[in-house]
Protein backbone atom coordinates (compact mmCIF):
# COMPACT_ATOMS: atom_id res chain seq x y z
CA UNK A 1 0.00 0.00 0.00
CA UNK A 2 1.66 3.00 -1.23
CA UNK A 3 2.10 5.62 1.79
CA UNK A 4 0.19 8.54 0.13
CA UNK A 5 -3.16 6.95 0.89
CA UNK A 6 -2.05 7.43 4.88
CA UNK A 7 -4.65 5.90 7.55
CA UNK A 8 -7.18 4.48 6.46
CA UNK A 9 -10.26 4.30 8.96
CA UNK A 10 -13.27 3.32 8.53
CA UNK A 11 -17.21 1.99 9.88
CA UNK A 12 -18.50 -1.67 8.83
CA UNK A 13 -20.65 -0.55 6.08
CA UNK A 14 -23.92 -3.05 6.98
CA UNK A 15 -23.34 -1.98 10.83
CA UNK A 16 -23.10 1.22 10.35
CA UNK A 17 -26.16 0.84 8.96
CA UNK A 18 -27.69 -0.82 11.37
CA UNK A 19 -26.88 1.43 13.58
CA UNK A 20 -28.25 4.06 11.95
CA UNK A 21 -31.50 3.07 11.97
CA UNK A 22 -31.64 1.91 15.64
CA UNK A 23 -29.88 5.53 16.28
CA UNK A 24 -32.62 7.44 14.42
CA UNK A 25 -35.54 5.17 15.93
CA UNK A 26 -34.11 5.72 19.39
CA UNK A 27 -33.15 9.24 19.49
CA UNK A 28 -36.00 10.70 17.28
CA UNK A 29 -38.28 8.56 20.58
CA UNK A 30 -36.68 10.12 22.88
CA UNK A 31 -36.48 13.71 21.82
CA UNK A 32 -40.43 13.75 20.60
CA UNK A 33 -40.47 12.43 24.48
CA UNK A 34 -38.71 14.98 25.98
CA UNK A 35 -41.09 17.86 24.01
CA UNK A 36 -44.17 16.35 24.36
CA UNK A 37 -44.23 14.95 28.53
CA UNK A 38 -45.40 17.72 31.06
CA UNK A 39 -43.57 19.70 33.08
CA UNK A 40 -44.48 18.66 36.78
CA UNK A 41 -42.64 19.22 39.57
CA UNK A 42 -41.14 15.36 38.99
CA UNK A 43 -41.59 15.27 35.51
CA UNK A 44 -37.55 14.09 34.78
CA UNK A 45 -38.21 11.31 37.29
CA UNK A 46 -40.21 9.34 35.05
CA UNK A 47 -40.44 5.51 35.05
CA UNK A 48 -39.27 4.60 31.81
CA UNK A 49 -36.44 6.21 32.28
CA UNK A 50 -34.10 3.64 33.53
CA UNK A 51 -35.16 1.67 30.28
CA UNK A 52 -34.00 4.61 28.29
CA UNK A 53 -31.14 5.33 29.46
CA UNK A 54 -29.74 1.70 29.41
CA UNK A 55 -31.51 1.97 25.80
CA UNK A 56 -28.53 4.47 24.94
CA UNK A 57 -25.98 2.40 26.66
CA UNK A 58 -26.35 -0.27 24.30
CA UNK A 59 -26.88 2.06 21.07
CA UNK A 60 -23.19 3.02 22.63
CA UNK A 61 -21.33 -0.13 23.07
CA UNK A 62 -23.17 -0.73 19.36
CA UNK A 63 -21.50 2.04 18.00
CA UNK A 64 -17.84 1.36 19.69
CA UNK A 65 -18.34 -2.46 18.54
CA UNK A 66 -18.33 -1.35 14.90
CA UNK A 67 -15.55 0.68 14.62
CA UNK A 68 -12.41 -0.14 12.88
CA UNK A 69 -9.09 1.68 12.79
CA UNK A 70 -6.68 0.03 9.84
CA UNK A 71 -3.20 1.46 9.12
CA UNK A 72 -0.19 0.14 7.33
CA UNK A 73 1.00 -1.37 10.82
CA UNK A 74 -2.12 -2.31 12.66
CA UNK A 75 -5.94 -3.51 12.09
CA UNK A 76 -8.05 -2.94 15.29
CA UNK A 77 -12.08 -3.16 15.80
CA UNK A 78 -14.13 -1.88 18.85
CA UNK A 79 -12.47 -0.56 21.73
CA UNK A 80 -9.19 -0.66 21.09
CA UNK A 81 -9.85 1.50 18.29
CA UNK A 82 -9.61 4.04 21.06
CA UNK A 83 -5.95 2.91 21.72
CA UNK A 84 -4.96 3.16 18.22
CA UNK A 85 -6.39 6.63 17.67
CA UNK A 86 -4.72 8.23 20.73
CA UNK A 87 -1.60 6.76 20.24
CA UNK A 88 -2.04 8.21 16.66
CA UNK A 89 -3.00 11.97 17.97
CA UNK A 90 0.15 11.78 20.81
CA UNK A 91 2.78 10.73 18.03
CA UNK A 92 1.66 13.28 15.29
CA UNK A 93 -0.59 16.73 16.31
CA UNK A 94 0.28 16.61 19.92
CA UNK A 95 3.70 15.92 19.12
CA UNK A 96 4.09 19.29 17.61
CA UNK A 97 2.54 21.04 20.37
CA UNK A 98 4.81 19.35 23.20
CA UNK A 99 8.29 19.74 21.34
CA UNK A 100 7.58 24.09 20.90
CA UNK A 101 5.96 24.22 17.47
CA UNK A 102 3.44 26.34 18.79
CA UNK A 103 3.98 29.20 20.46
CA UNK A 104 0.80 28.96 22.50
CA UNK A 105 -0.31 25.56 23.58
CA UNK A 106 -3.30 26.06 23.70
CA UNK A 107 -4.32 27.56 20.52
CA UNK A 108 -1.54 25.05 19.09
CA UNK A 109 -3.60 22.29 20.48
CA UNK A 110 -6.83 23.82 18.92
CA UNK A 111 -5.04 23.68 15.53
CA UNK A 112 -3.86 20.13 15.53
CA UNK A 113 -6.72 18.71 17.50
CA UNK A 114 -9.15 20.25 14.83
CA UNK A 115 -7.44 18.70 11.63
CA UNK A 116 -6.83 15.20 13.97
CA UNK A 117 -10.81 15.02 14.27
CA UNK A 118 -11.28 16.16 10.64
CA UNK A 119 -9.14 13.44 9.51
CA UNK A 120 -10.97 10.85 11.63
CA UNK A 121 -14.29 12.84 11.51
CA UNK A 122 -15.92 9.31 10.63
CA UNK A 123 -15.33 7.37 13.38
CA UNK A 124 -15.09 10.21 16.31
CA UNK A 125 -18.09 12.48 14.98
CA UNK A 126 -20.53 9.75 15.45
CA UNK A 127 -19.00 8.06 18.95
CA UNK A 128 -18.79 12.33 20.25
CA UNK A 129 -22.69 12.59 19.15
CA UNK A 130 -23.77 9.88 20.68
CA UNK A 131 -21.88 10.61 23.99
CA UNK A 132 -23.37 13.90 24.13
CA UNK A 133 -26.83 13.00 23.71
CA UNK A 134 -26.11 10.73 26.40
CA UNK A 135 -25.30 12.93 28.63
CA UNK A 136 -27.64 15.48 27.41
CA UNK A 137 -30.78 12.94 28.56
CA UNK A 138 -29.25 12.57 31.81
CA UNK A 139 -29.22 16.31 32.78
CA UNK A 140 -33.22 16.61 31.65
CA UNK A 141 -34.54 13.44 32.68
CA UNK A 142 -31.96 11.95 35.46
CA UNK A 143 -33.49 13.65 38.26
CA UNK A 144 -32.04 12.38 41.38
CA UNK A 145 -30.04 9.89 40.20
CA UNK A 146 -27.98 12.36 37.62
CA UNK A 147 -24.74 10.90 39.99
CA UNK A 148 -25.53 7.59 39.38
CA UNK A 149 -26.02 7.34 35.95
CA UNK A 150 -22.75 9.13 35.13
CA UNK A 151 -20.68 7.30 37.35
CA UNK A 152 -22.47 4.17 35.33
CA UNK A 153 -21.60 6.16 32.02
CA UNK A 154 -18.13 7.20 33.32
CA UNK A 155 -17.60 3.42 33.57
CA UNK A 156 -18.10 2.49 30.22
CA UNK A 157 -15.08 4.49 28.78
CA UNK A 158 -11.24 3.13 28.37
CA UNK A 159 -8.64 5.69 29.41
CA UNK A 160 -7.74 6.21 25.83
CA UNK A 161 -11.57 7.59 25.04
CA UNK A 162 -11.57 9.86 28.89
CA UNK A 163 -7.72 10.91 27.14
CA UNK A 164 -9.32 11.97 23.69
CA UNK A 165 -12.26 13.71 25.77
CA UNK A 166 -10.16 15.69 27.49
CA UNK A 167 -8.52 16.57 23.91
CA UNK A 168 -12.12 17.23 22.61
CA UNK A 169 -12.68 19.44 25.32
CA UNK A 170 -9.43 21.57 24.81
CA UNK A 171 -10.38 22.20 21.27
CA UNK A 172 -13.06 24.50 19.53
CA UNK A 173 -15.13 21.34 18.27
CA UNK A 174 -15.61 19.74 21.44
CA UNK A 175 -16.58 22.74 23.76
CA UNK A 176 -20.38 21.45 24.62
CA UNK A 177 -19.55 17.83 25.02
CA UNK A 178 -16.46 18.26 26.87
CA UNK A 179 -17.69 21.28 29.31
CA UNK A 180 -20.60 19.12 30.10
CA UNK A 181 -18.30 15.56 30.37
CA UNK A 182 -16.26 17.70 32.90
CA UNK A 183 -18.56 19.34 34.88
CA UNK A 184 -20.54 15.64 35.63
CA UNK A 185 -17.26 14.35 36.38
CA UNK A 186 -16.52 12.01 33.17
CA UNK A 187 -12.93 13.30 33.08
CA UNK A 188 -11.72 12.83 36.76
CA UNK A 189 -9.49 10.45 36.03
CA UNK A 190 -8.27 11.19 32.94
CA UNK A 191 -4.70 9.83 32.52
CA UNK A 192 -2.03 11.89 30.26
CA UNK A 193 1.63 11.45 29.54
CA UNK A 194 3.94 12.78 31.96
CA UNK A 195 5.01 15.72 29.65
CA UNK A 196 1.51 16.44 27.99
CA UNK A 197 -0.10 16.27 32.04
CA UNK A 198 2.52 18.82 32.71
CA UNK A 199 1.82 21.05 30.18
CA UNK A 200 -1.81 21.08 30.66
CA UNK A 201 -1.63 20.93 34.25
CA UNK A 202 -3.77 24.59 34.92
CA UNK A 203 -6.58 22.58 32.11
CA UNK A 204 -6.74 19.22 34.42
CA UNK A 205 -7.44 21.04 37.63
CA UNK A 206 -9.87 23.39 36.23
CA UNK A 207 -12.17 20.27 35.16
CA UNK A 208 -11.08 19.22 38.45
CA UNK A 209 -13.19 22.40 39.28
CA UNK A 210 -16.30 22.05 37.40
CA UNK A 211 -16.76 18.56 38.64
CA UNK A 212 -16.71 19.93 42.21
CA UNK A 213 -19.08 22.66 41.45
CA UNK A 214 -20.90 20.73 39.73
CA UNK A 215 -21.30 18.07 42.80
CA UNK A 216 -22.58 20.85 44.69
CA UNK A 217 -25.24 22.22 42.48
CA UNK A 218 -26.85 17.99 42.34
CA UNK A 219 -26.36 17.79 46.37
CA UNK A 220 -27.97 21.27 47.16
CA UNK A 221 -30.95 20.09 44.77
CA UNK A 222 -29.99 22.45 42.27
CA UNK A 223 -30.08 21.86 38.24
CA UNK A 224 -27.28 20.54 36.77
CA UNK A 225 -27.49 23.49 34.22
Amino acid sequence: MHSEFGCLCRILPAAEAVWRIQRTALVRGTGTQLRQEPRSPDWRAGPFFPSTYFNLLRLYHDLVDTMQFDTEATSCRGKACFRALADEWRADGLQRVIRGDHIDPLRGVKEEYAAFYEKYRHLVGHYFRTLYNIIRVIEVRGADDTGMYFRLLRAQLSRYELELLFYNNLSDVGEGLGRRAAEHGLLSHVALDKEAAALFADELVAMKDDETSQASHITSGSSPQ
